[in-house]
């Protein structure tokens, strides 16, 4: 069989069909085809490795290797801003704008990690549904990276509306859980670590930033922050000065740091206020290392075998042991929250050198304690 190449040369006649010769020498016409060639565009590296596994899985198929065809890839990282509309998301910008934002640095750490492995989410309400299954607390953090990733985009109100649409709402602990918390003795756990466990074992370098933490009830994060700036402005002979003054960071006659003079203390969503210590703990802040909780303090406690870290149950020590002295008030603005009551914001005003007083006699006990390990 061939082809006789003068009926193909031969274009006087449009719909002329090409002529093809059988093995008997009779002459079959050609069905005429069409082709449509698409508009050349760039690939990026992403959609160049899912066509690439497109190709392989249809590959199988013709070779009888396989049943259908899986592609097994994930969706193309795109939202649907509109209908015909799919924008490309730059994780790069998203990065460079989430780090200017105000949270810490460990959260923006956080909301990029689960921002791009539960991208899928904003693509559709399937994904969405998906993230239901979740455990509560991953839940809260996915949604949380989500939600900046569509503030980013400027489609927040689209993914509000396709929780909504799928039922993923923000849920808080159950009562149940609230009362498994108060049962769990985790504060006294916590505290029972730090001495026969944390302060045995570590470095006496690594003991002060937990000695620190359990003795003024900050975050752990919080505590290393303070430290360090306790030992920056006392080098530059600027770290005391009255509250009500713009400069320095305690002021000495109340024994009061001041947190919030200082923007870094307060993020968006945790916040601290004030802290109460006695003079010789800020001697031994002034005049030791500070660390920073992650990934310092984290790998000591790892490094000399502290596990499991109980360093957040100090917190809750700290406001356990404090509310046998002070109002449930003055515990929550020593912990950076401010009670959304009239009453708190409109009448109480408890003396300064009054809270003082019970402050540190209520830690005074928890200091005596502690600083036989310093």
């Amino acid at each position: 069989m061939y082809v006789r190449a003068g009926n193909l040369s031969d274009t006087s006649n449009e719909n002329a069909l090409p002529l093809i010769a059988g093995e008997d020498d009779s002459v079959i016409p050609l069905p005429k085809f069409s082709f449509i060639v698409p508009k050349p565009r760039l690939l990026t590296a992403e959609q160049i490795e899912i066509e690439l596994r497109k190709t392989e899985s249809w590959g199988r198929i013709v070779r009888g290797e396989v049943d259908q065809a899986i592609p097994r890839c994930r969706s193309p990282t795109t939202f649907n801003v509109e209908p015909e509309v799919r924008k490309e998301i730059d994780f790069g910008k998203f990065k460079a704008w989430l780090y200017a934002q105000s949270y810490s640095l460990e959260h923006k750490k956080d909301i990029y990690r689960y921002a791009l492995k539960f991208k899928d989410a904003l693509l559709d309400a399937r994904s969405t549904a998906e993230l239901k299954a979740l455990p509560l607390d991953r839940r809260r953090h996915v949604m949380q990276a989500l939600a900046a990733l569509s503030k980013f985009l400027g489609i927040y109100e689209d993914w509000k509306a396709k929780q909504k649409q799928v039922g993923l709402i923000w849920e808080k602990p159950g009562s149940d859980a609230i009362i498994r918390n108060l049962l769990s003795g985790e504060a006294d756990r916590a505290y029972k670590w730090l001495k026969e466990v944390a302060l045995a074992k570590l470095p006496k370098d690594y003991r002060v930033p937990l000695v620190y933490i359990a003795i003024s009830g900050l975050r752990p994060s919080e505590a290393c922050d303070s430290h360090r700036l306790v030992r920056d402005l006392d080098s530059k002979d600027s770290l005391f000065g009255s509250w009500n003054s713009e400069q320095g960071y305690i002021d000495k006659e109340l024994s009061m740091i001041c947190h919030f003079k200082f923007k870094q203390f307060s993020r968006d969503n945790k916040k601290c206020f004030i802290s109460f210590v006695s003079p010789k703990i800020t001697d031994i802040l002034r005049n030791s290392k500070p660390f920073s909780y992650k990934p310092a303090v984290e790998h000591a406690l790892l490094r000399y075998e502290c596990l499991p870290r109980q360093t957040y149950g100090l917190r809750k020590f700290f406001a356990t042991t404090l509310r046998k002295h002070v109002d449930a008030e003055m515990v929550n603005i020593l912990q950076g929250r401010i009670d959304p009551s009239v009453f708190v914001k409109s009448y109480y005003r408890p003396l300064l050198i009054d809270l003082r007083k019970k402050t540190l006699a209520a830690t005074r006990a928890i200091e005596d304690d502690l600083l036989s390990f310093l």
